[in-house]
């Protein structure tokens, strides 16, 4: 069980699926979503949706509340182990959306 400590209490955090990342092109729209996840935003919204599953009643901006400058980094590390690289299929444009 992956669990992170923030702002001294203990948090359970779900790998992310397929839906968590539809959940993200849905918010954001369909558009490079390595570019997305880069932003603060992005990386709010990513970490409310690990949190949520586990701790249904925390709201994202108490998620953003949560992350500041001294954890940011941190924070950072453990979506990409939780979620893996985001990659293209071999000949599609990084961003492409097929239709």
């Amino acid at each position: 069980m992956n669990t992170v400590s923030l702002k001294g209490t203990d948090y359970v955090l779900s790998p992310l699926t397929l839906n968590d990342f539809v959940a993200i092109e849905e918010e954001f729209g369909e558009q490079d979503i390595n570019k997305t996840l880069a932003t603060m935003k992005g990386t709010r919204h990513l970490l409310w949706l690990t949190l949520k599953k586990h701790h249904p009643n925390l709201k994202i901006v108490d998620v953003g509340n949560l992350i500041d400058i001294q954890n940011i980094d941190k924070i950072r590390e453990i979506l990409d182990k939780l979620g893996g690289e985001v990659k293209n299929p071999p000949g599609r444009k990084r961003g492409a959306v097929k239709k």
